[in-house]
């Protein structure tokens, strides 16, 4: 006579049918000639299940799914969902916070998106258990955890192959100091370089106050450092905080230089801010890497020294306490060109920052007004 307590016990443990129907506790003796043991006992188990089952409530086994889910061999097709998404989705999210340019970059995903998908996944499974009222054969469910784990293998390892191909970059998550001057933070990246020259990577708009107010530094900088062709003065968006800030717009600047690479990126509409479509997967692997919220300005120079989450400088410093609004562009590059006035003493600290992180990154080597210059020495001496 077998134990049909001992077996559910059993099964409850995990163990596979085989390995129940050897056990002298649960008194099976299985017919020799009828083949596996461990089938035997679970074919009569389930005959024997079945017809409890008709002999009570009959089609009411589980809520609003009829009689599909008697049978633990057959899972439902929400709870079948629900397992293979919730493996599927960690695997993807945990090595796309970790490797977010390898994994997140290729596939043009983030990993708070893929932690989204995990939270659905997991509000389902939960949902479907909820309406399963009969035991779930254990040996059923290592199929779908198992299908989700490939699948969630699979895919992370596609993202990564397509990373490859693209050359993505692979990026330090952590800050190697994140006490540089000026709010910057320096990451342990191979350097990123164009012609030999180290990269100059803005990503931002027009329209925003904060880029616009960020600009004066960035032009004063590369104005040192070389001939910076195709800016434009303009205002920020007149209807966002901050109204008109003058800006050096840079979405269509290039950089003559031996020292620096220029590489502007920034949304051209001035009534809204916008920001366009990076061309390489490097310039996405550092935005996603570094810039998730999507904060801008966002600068990276030579792939080591990043500035993201504020502002190089605060736009309120460019608006006319008077009028409200920000004063003309032509005033501000007057005060730039004449290197005297108020606002010429709150772009100078940003700007010469900039310009000892350039000279830091060519190897103490750039223009000799730069090198020799005071206070960017200064600034130089601060730098890690």
């Amino acid at each position: 006579m077998v134990d049909w307590d001992q077996v559910e016990r059993l099964r409850g443990k995990g163990w596979d049918w085989g390995r129940v129907a050897e056990d002298d506790r649960v008194q099976f003796a299985a017919d020799p000639s009828a083949g596996d043991p461990g089938r035997q006992l679970r074919t009569l188990y389930y005959q024997r299940r079945s017809k409890a089952q008709r002999r009570g409530s009959a089609g009411k086994l589980t809520k609003g799914s009829g009689g599909a889910a008697a049978d633990p061999t057959r899972l439902p097709g929400m709870l079948r969902i629900g397992m293979i998404g919730v493996p599927l989705f960690a695997i993807w999210a945990v090595c796309a916070f970790a490797f977010p340019s390898r994994i997140a970059v290729p596939l043009h995903v983030t990993w708070i998106y893929l932690a989204l998908g995990l939270v659905i996944a997991a509000a389902v499974l939960i949902f479907a258990l909820f309406r399963v009222t009969v035991p779930l054969d254990m040996g059923v469910l290592k199929t779908p955890i198992a299908i989700g784990c490939v699948l969630g293998l699979c895919f992370t390892g596609a993202a990564y192959l397509v990373g490859t191909v693209e050359n993505c970059p692979t990026l330090a998550t952590n800050a190697a100091d994140s006490n540089e001057p000026q709010q910057w933070a320096r990451y342990a990246n191979p350097t990123w370089d164009s012609n030999g020259a180290p990269v100059f990577f803005f990503f931002g708009s027009i329209a925003c106050p904060y880029c616009s107010a960020s600009s004066w530094a960035m032009y004063v900088a590369l104005k040192a450092f070389g001939t910076l062709n195709g800016w434009t003065l303009g205002s920020s968006n007149p209807n966002d905080v901050d109204p008109d800030t003058p800006e050096v717009e840079l979405d269509t600047a290039s950089e003559v230089s031996q020292y620096v690479a220029l590489q502007a990126y920034e949304g051209n509409d001035p009534t809204q801010i916008t920001t366009p479509t990076l061309p390489t997967c490097e310039m996405q692997s550092f935005v996603t890497t570094y810039d998730s919220g999507g904060s801008i300005p966002f600068v990276v120079l030579g792939g080591t020294y990043v500035h993201a989450g504020n502002s190089l400088i605060d736009p309120n410093l460019f608006v006319n306490s008077s009028t409200g609004v920000g004063y003309p562009p032509s005033y501000i590059m007057s005060q730039v060109n004449a290197q005297s006035g108020q606002q010429w003493n709150d772009i100078a600290g940003p700007a010469y920052t900039i310009e000892a992180i350039l000279v830091k990154l060519n190897g103490g080597a750039g223009p000799s007004g730069v090198v020799n210059n005071p206070s960017v020495q200064a600034q130089l001496a601060q730098l890690h």
